[in-house]
This record gives C-alpha cells, sequence and structure tokens, in this order.
C-alpha cells in the first residue's frame, strides 16, 4: 500500500515561484540556502476533508483513495526516513485552507484556520530543533473541518438520489454538525470531478542538518514566537473572563448554567481567540460551487440558496463580521438545549442582556477588562421572535451583511435564503 503513496520529490528550484507566490518572505530566507540542488522536499495533495494530521501522525494520501499513517511505513521508505524527524514534519501550505482542531469524542473544538503561506508542524519542528519532545493533540483536515449548508438536506428521498448518483454510503445528515460527514465524503471520493485539494509542501530533514540555515532557523524561531501570541494571551483572557464574571455576579446577575458558556465563547470571539463562522464566499476553504451544484442538480434542493457555512479564525470587524449561534454553542453543557426552541430564544435574551449591562458598566468605570467592547458590536437574531421584541428577525441580516446573498443569489437566481436554518436560532453577530 505505501507504495500507492501520492506524491511528488522535488528540490527548491523545482517549485520556487509556488512558494515565492504563497510566502514572499520565507521564498526569500530560502534561496539564501547553499546546497538547494541536494535538499529534498515533498509536494502532497490532500482532497477536501482529508485527514492529514490525525492521532499524532502525519497521513499521506494514497492513489485509489484514504491516508496511510507516516509511521506506518516501511522504516526504509523514502518518505519516512526524510519526514519523520518530527510528528509533525515543517510544511507549508501553498493553496487551500486547512483546519486545526482538538478531538473528544464526539465533540470538535475548532482551533484556527490556516491559509496559503502558512506553516504547519511550525511548533513541532521548532521542538525537534530544541531537542524537546512533546506530542501534539490536536488534528489537522484539509479544508475547513465545520462546515455546513444552512438549509435543511436530511430529505430522505433526495438524499437517497444523491446516494444513488454518486454511489455512496452514507446516511441522511440528522444536523448541521453532521453535513460535514457527506460533504467530507464526497469531496475525497470524487476529488478529480471536484478538482479540490489542499497542496503542501514538506520539508525534508535536510533542510535542518546544514551549518548554513541560521538565517531560516531565525525566521522560524521568529514566526512560532509571532504565532504563539493567542496561546501566550489565554492566561490573561482567563484572568480577564475571570473579572467579568464576577462583574455579573457583583450585579447580583445569577444567569443559567450554560450563559456563562456563551458568554465566554464571544468573549475569546470578539478577541480573535477562537474561531466562529462566516458564510462561505469563494472555494478557498472548501469546493463550494461543486457542493452547491450537487444538491441543486443531483439531491434536488428546492427554493432556497444553498448557502454555505464554515469556521474562520478572525478578528470580527464591520466590513468583516463573525457569527456564533447559540444552536451550535461549542459548550458541552448546552448540548441538550440545542435544538430547544423557546430555550434558545430565551436564552438569547439573557446574553444580550448581560452583554448591555457590560457595556454600561463600562462607560462609567472604563474597567480594563471590559475594553475589548468599546469597539465591537453584538446584534442578536433569531428565525421567531414572537414575544422577543429586543431581538432581531433574521429576516433582516441580509441588510447587515449582504454576503448572504450577493454571491449565491447571481449563480442561483429566484431563490431565497433559507430562514428557518437552525444556525439562526439564537444567531449572534460580532463586529
Amino acid at each position: 500500500m505505501s507504495g500507492d503513496i501520492v506524491f511528488d520529490r522535488l528540490c527548491y528550484n523545482d517549485v520556487k515561484d509556488v512558494i515565492e507566490q504563497a510566502n514572499p518572505e520565507l521564498s526569500v530566507i530560502l534561496s539564501q540556502h547553499h546546497f538547494l540542488e541536494s535538499m529534498e522536499l515533498f509536494r502532497l495533495r490532500y482532497p477536501y476533508g482529508a485527514s492529514i494530521f490525525k492521532k499524532g501522525a502525519l497521513q499521506l494520501p494514497l492513489q485509489q483513495g484514504g491516508t496511510i499513517a507516516l509511521k506506518d511505513l516501511a522504516h526504509n521508505h523514502q518518505l519516512k526516513s526524510k519526514l519523520d524527524y518530527s510528528y509533525i514534519p515543517l510544511g507549508l501550505i501553498t493553496n487551500r485552507q486547512c483546519e486545526v482542531f482538538n478531538q473528544s469524542k464526539e465533540q470538535i473544538l475548532p482551533q484556527c484556520l490556516l491559509s496559503p503561506g502558512d506553516l504547519i508542524g511550525l511548533y513541532e519542528t521548532l521542538n525537534y530543533l530544541s531537542d524537546f519532545d512533546s506530542q501534539p493533540s490536536w488534528s489537522i483536515n484539509s479544508g475547513a473541518r465545520m462546515a455546513f449548508m444552512l438549509p435543511r438536506i436530511s430529505d430522505n428521498r433526495a438524499h437517497t438520489r444523491l446516494r444513488k448518483q454518486y454511489n455512496i454510503s452514507e446516511t441522511m445528515p440528522m444536523s448541521l454538525r453532521e453535513h460535514w460527514r457527506i460533504f467530507s465524503h464526497l469531496g475525497q471520493k470524487y476529488h478529480h470531478e471536484a478538482n479540490w485539494y489542499s497542496e503542501i509542501i514538506f520539508f525534508s530533514s535536510d533542510w535542518f542538518k546544514s551549518s548554513n540555515n541560521k538565517a531560516f532557523s531565525h525566521y522560524l524561531y521568529k514566526l512560532g514566537w509571532k504565532r504563539s501570541y493567542n496561546t501566550r494571551e489565554q492566561l490573561n483572557h482567563f484572568f480577564n473572563w475571570k473579572r467579568l464574571y464576577n462583574i455579573i455576579q457583583e450585579k447580583n446577575i445569577q444567569p443559567k448554567l450554560e450563559i456563562p458558556d456563551y458568554l465566554r465563547q464571544l468573549f475569546l470571539i470578539a478577541h480573535g481567540a477562537t474561531p466562529a463562522y462566516t458564510i462561505a464566499q469563494n472555494n478557498m476553504a472548501m469546493p463550494k460551487d461543486w457542493i452547491q451544484d450537487l444538491y441543486i442538480n443531483h439531491y434536488g434542493l428546492k427554493e432556497y440558496l444553498p448557502s454555505l457555512m464554515h469556521s474562520a479564525s478572525m478578528t470580527p470587524s464591520p466590513d468583516h463580521p463573525a457569527y456564533y449561534s447559540l444552536g451550535l454553542a461549542a459548550s458541552q453543557k448546552a448540548q441538550s438545549h440545542r435544538y430547544q426552541r423557546n430555550t434558545v430564544s430565551s436564552d438569547l435574551l439573557e446574553v444580550k442582556n448581560i452583554i448591555q449591562m457590560l457595556k454600561q458598566h463600562y462607560q462609567e468605570t472604563q474597567a480594563p477588562e471590559l475594553n475589548f467592547l468599546k469597539d465591537k458590536n453584538f446584534n442578536f437574531y433569531h428565525s421567531d421572535t414572537t414575544n422577543y421584541d429586543d431581538i432581531h428577525s433574521i429576516e433582516t441580516l441580509t441588510d447587515q451583511d449582504n454576503r448572504f446573498i450577493e454571491q449565491d443569489s447571481s449563480r442561483f437566481p429566484n431563490r431565497s435564503l433559507y430562514m428557518r436554518s437552525t444556525f439562526f436560532r439564537g444567531c449572534i453577530q460580532v463586529s
């Protein structure tokens, strides 16, 4: 099976232009290396949804589909001998996005979305250079791991039609969180049709054995320190959140058990410290156009736009708002309330009232732990605003953010945004 691994063995000059386009600064540093022709690079391409790193091991794409772990290769295999210097060898993403996440049983906790020009395996390679051993606990997937379509795609007859057309065995998704399972399966089985893959250029161990790599090593350590900012800030976020929650308690507010989890997630999103959700506008994070065409032409989606959402690493701004949904809350404590519409409505109102109180408190006291509220706006939406005048109807969302309809409406005219999506039950816009 190891002979069926799909990869290209290269040297720097073979991919110089690709590296320069993805990461110009890195390209300049690499071009200064001596013996460039003898220092190997390996190019691997992963279809949408494929595992790049899973359960402590680098995954390698196979010709017949699926992956094999690097650790399972024969000791003398050229990839193993050149790439096993760290748990995740250093790799440059050149064309698409990849998602880093943690998984605990059925719980998926997104960490960040990496883009072209970013390096994977940076911390693991720095561990190798520092003679420090630490096995990572996270996973990396090709494309967005947290992705779903706003309309319901759980019509049994329509899903059966799609299964027969594409000869897949995946059962019908029953929730938004299960949509990725179908998208991923289709993206991997029909990757040539989807014409979508994440390309990663991995650096062999040759690059770290030369005594002339000081500029390269300096670049990696400098980038590692910069990339570790959010990790280093976690302690500050922890104490600031404790202070913020003390303010809530000092106001004699006793929120329901799950409300602090919602508030803390919004606190982190506002700081850009954890991913939120955004509307898919292009094919960078997933084969958007191909998936949409599948569900229009083969599944037979009626009436509504095939709007796709995915996670995004960003600091929210008026031009690029981020979204959080109580129906998709990451908190395990909130799981039992995700689909109870009345509960979500009341929770949304409680979150809104607490944030308004905190903003008022900041205006009165200038408390530093609330400084982030100075230039952040929170808008609250729900698909059913009956008896909740203080919550915006989701029908007004497109007035604030036309990205939800602008591009998809041009591709699929005479269709409308699906306002009854689970995601819109308790939807919070952060900008």
